[in-house]
């Protein structure tokens, strides 16, 4: 009888459950955006968009300066692979005053950078606009050693620099809401209205520890498919993209109930 050394079973294993991960994370994926943030949903009608609608919003959220200067990889992508790799969707919600506001929403692609698989960086911008008015935002997921270190949020601020903070932080989220990405200017009741949303949705999944009464069940996949993701070093990208699109899509949705903030 052959033997295999502990070791390689257990990568054998790994291997195993990657596959499987990879053969199951679209529809895992989906579930997770059809269950997230299910508290927003209640203020908001959300359709998915494909086809011409889709490729024109893309376009939409190229063009905004913001999107442009917090992307990276995507300036030398191609705009097919952009398309193809996005997340968009429209959203209507009741103002106020009683009147139907329509936004639109992108999640552009992932960025994943690996350094030799000990570092991987999983980022997304998200971009929401009406006819009006434009937001948009970044976040990385740094992870060390196949462990969640920092997730960072980052914007653009009203002199055109880009402001950043360490939300989570070595298993601790932080509760300062001054400085960097909360900066005091014109949009810091907006960005703060969002943070205090995206707290009670899907960012719990993320770092593995158990979510808050009224989360949405799906939240747990985020956990799965980013482990995943990083398990791999980076290198199955599927995984990456469902990780990202995790957080992303509940992003799109805090950022579209806070409209008017």
């Amino acid at each position: 009888m052959k033997w295999i050394s502990i070791a390689k079973f257990r990568s054998l294993t790994l291997v195993m459950l990657l596959l499987l991960a990879v053969s199951i994370a679209p529809a895992m994926a989906s579930k997770a955006e059809a269950t997230t943030c299910s508290a927003m949903q209640d203020d908001m009608h959300k359709t998915d968009l494909t086809g011409i609608e889709k490729n024109t919003a893309v376009s939409v959220a190229l063009n905004i300066k913001d999107v442009n200067t917090l992307s990276n990889g995507l300036k030398s992508a191609d705009i097919q692979s952009i398309v193809d790799g996005a997340r968009v969707f429209s959203m209507e919600k009741r103002g106020t005053d009683g009147s139907v506001i329509s936004l639109t929403s992108v999640v552009l692609p992932t960025e994943v950078i690996s350094q030799n698989g000990d570092s991987v960086d999983i980022s997304n911008v998200v971009a929401v606009w009406d006819n009006k008015t434009s937001r948009v935002m970044r976040y990385t997921l740094h992870y060390e050693n196949k462990i969640l270190r920092d997730i960072t949020f980052s914007r653009v601020g009203d002199n055109g620099e880009i402001v950043s903070s360490q939300v989570y932080h070595e298993g601790v989220f932080s509760s300062d809401l001054s400085g960097g990405f909360y900066s005091p200017d014109s949009t810091y009741t907006y960005w703060s209205c969002v943070s205090v949303c995206i707290g009670t949705g899907c960012i719990c999944g993320l770092t593995g520890v158990p979510c808050p009464p009224g989360t949405a069940p799906g939240c747990g996949i985020c956990y799965t498919l980013c482990s995943g993701c990083v398990a791999s070093g980076g290198v199955i990208v599927e995984l990456c993209i469902a990780c990202g699109a995790c957080l992303g899509v509940d992003l799109g949705y805090c950022m579209g109930h806070c409209w008017g903030q």
